[in-house]
């Protein structure tokens, strides 16, 4: 949950050579909101999305030096809402451990969208904002791409609905595009 930790990789690998790491991407939108809440972050949404941006390049390129068979790249919103068994499945095949009942409550209870923040954007902006950040978002993306970061999120929709900000797999989507209203998944 740190980026300190993606951009010390190298130094962990170092620490601790037998190391597994996980490298948590998330929406850089969630990520601009989520810095705007923080002392240290910044309240202006580009500035966020920029941080978010250098981050994801300086990560790419302390993550190049590790063993492919060291780093497990999980999105954040397939975990906890688009993928969710699939990916906690991918976790514990990559940690090489068993799913035992308190991790699998902690899993179905604490891990939740409303936990992890997600769709933080839609929800804390309106939708006036939505545009502008979704546009610099995937211009972030696009420079992202050509520089050649591999990990970096898709622009894409999550199921949900908006009208209570509960996310569920099969409920209607948000288009990143539009002005916040539903359409059919």
């Amino acid at each position: 949950m740190s980026p300190l930790n993606l951009l010390g990789a190298r130094e962990l690998n170092e620490i601790f050579p037998d190391m597994r790491l996980i490298h948590t991407i998330r929406d850089g939108r969630d990520v601009a909101c989520s810095l705007r809440r923080l002392p240290w972050g910044s309240r202006n949404l580009r500035k966020a999305i920029g941080r978010w941006e250098s981050t994801l390049r300086e990560g790419d390129i302390a993550l190049r030096g590790l063993a492919s068979d060291r780093v497990l790249v999980l999105q954040l919103e397939d975990l906890v809402v688009n993928e969710r068994e699939e990916s906690y499945k991918r976790l514990l095949y990559f940690l090489r451990i068993e799913d035992e009942p308190r991790m699998r409550e902690f899993f179905d209870t604490r891990v939740t969208p409303q936990n992890a923040h997600i769709g933080r954007w839609h929800t804390d902006l309106s939708w006036i904002q939505r545009p502008a950040l979704t546009g610099r978002y995937a211009y972030s993306l696009a420079r992202l791409e050509r520089a050649g970061v591999r990990d970096r999120p898709p622009l894409r929709a999550l199921r949900a609905a908006p009208e209570t900000s509960e996310y569920r797999p099969g409920a209607e989507a948000i288009d990143p595009w539009a002005d916040g209203q539903a359409r059919n998944a």
